[in-house]
């Protein structure tokens, strides 16, 4: 039926459908703009229906797909599917002691994970405020939201959603290390390791994960031989990418790539390797990175990002092994260490000492610091 017929009718039905009411009003007017939303919500329905049989590479997952504020995917880079498809298990999620509270740092941080024991860890819920007991170790929290990532011992990576107490299989890679993987909105992750040229995507949406291919260019950036560091920047729109000098084999920039097409962005004066978004300070001015020293050994320093000039440099003591770090503010990097978090200035000295509960039995071990 073409689409003025189809009006047509409708516009007679719903005539039919206003003089049996029996009320003074304009009946050919209102019966229009009844009939056109209704054509109106068919024609959009429709468009939907085919934008998800055209999409490739959604994934669905068993957890949050009737969630209200889940955020729209990026579509400009064609998506592929994960492989092997992810499979889901719930696990027990259990409520730490109510006398656990969590710390109030700046910039309303806190610790959103610490080791219980071996194979426990606590992880803050943002929808109570308080910590829940997960069967995991090693739980990398998102940025936002109740998602987290943990690694098992056979190598197996788990997406864990804490509201629902699921846990979904991801295929195997390597993921962490001294590369942040969340995304600092927490809809995407990062692999470790990248094929030079294009950088794989997870996006962690709703319901669904799609693994989106984001080509850049590599030659430009000189790291097509020996490889291209690609991290997380401080916004979620952006990428940062190690600049090499060919002849040295050094870096000697950071070039940031749009997450959605690969496009260069700027290049910033960073000679150093950053590990993620919260390597940025809050208004980008500052970056924590590790680079060379002139003696050949690796040191961590905090950079001036418009000059490139080393405002400040950490040490053993600043900077402890192992410790999560993460910028609250322009002027306060919050680095979580063994029983502290210690505040500490853009010129690598320390403003504050915050003593936080340890949690775990003889260290070292790792806690994880991120937003309330």
């Amino acid at each position: 039926m073409s689409p003025d017929l189809d009006l047509d009718r409708l516009v007679r039905d719903t005539l039919d459908d206003l003089a049996a009411d029996a009320r003074p009003a304009p009946l050919l007017a209102e019966a229009i703009r009844r009939a056109g939303q209704i054509r109106r919500r068919r024609i959009a329905a429709t468009a939907a229906a085919a934008a998800v049989l055209v999409v490739l590479g959604v994934v669905a997952l068993p957890f949050g797909a009737d969630r209200e504020d889940r955020p729209e995917p990026l579509r400009s880079v064609p998506s592929a599917p994960l492989s092997p498809s992810p499979t889901a298990s719930p696990f027990a999620v259990g409520h730490a002691p109510p006398s656990l509270l969590p710390p109030e740092l700046p910039g309303q941080f806190t610790l959103t994970a610490l080791p219980f024991h071996d194979d426990q860890t606590w992880v803050f819920d943002r929808s109570t405020g308080r910590y829940l007991t997960v069967p995991f170790a090693e739980v990398q929290p998102a940025p936002k939201g109740n998602l987290a990532l943990s690694a098992t011992g056979d190598g197996r990576l788990l997406l864990l959603d804490l509201a629902e107490g699921v846990a979904v299989s991801l295929p195997s890679g390597p993921v962490g290390g001294d590369i942040e993987p969340w995304s600092p909105d927490g809809r995407m992750l990062l692999r470790a390791q990248q094929p030079t040229g294009l950088v794989r995507v997870e996006e962690v949406v709703g319901g669904t994960v799609l693994s989106r291919g984001v080509p850049y260019d590599a030659a430009a950036l000189g790291c097509e031989r020996t490889g291209c560091r690609v991290t997380w920047a401080r916004s979620p729109t952006e990428l940062a990418v190690s600049v090499i000098d060919p002849a040295t084999g050094t870096q000697r920039a950071l070039q940031l790539i749009s997450v959605a097409d690969g496009r260069p962005t700027r290049r910033l004066p960073v000679t150093g390797q950053v590990s993620g978004a919260c390597s940025w300070s809050t208004d980008e001015r500052y970056v924590l990175n590790e680079r060379l020293t002139p003696t050949g050994s690796a040191g961590w320093v905090i950079t001036d990002t418009t000059s490139g000039a080393t405002v400040g440099t950490m040490t053993a003591e600043t900077l402890p092994n192992p410790s999560s770090v993460c910028w609250a503010s322009p002027t306060e990097l919050l680095v979580g260490a063994i029983g502290e978090v210690l505040v500490v200035k853009p010129d690598g000295t320390v403003r504050q000492r915050i003593d936080t509960f340890t949690g775990a039995g003889n260290g070292p071990y790792w806690v994880r610091i991120g937003h309330r």
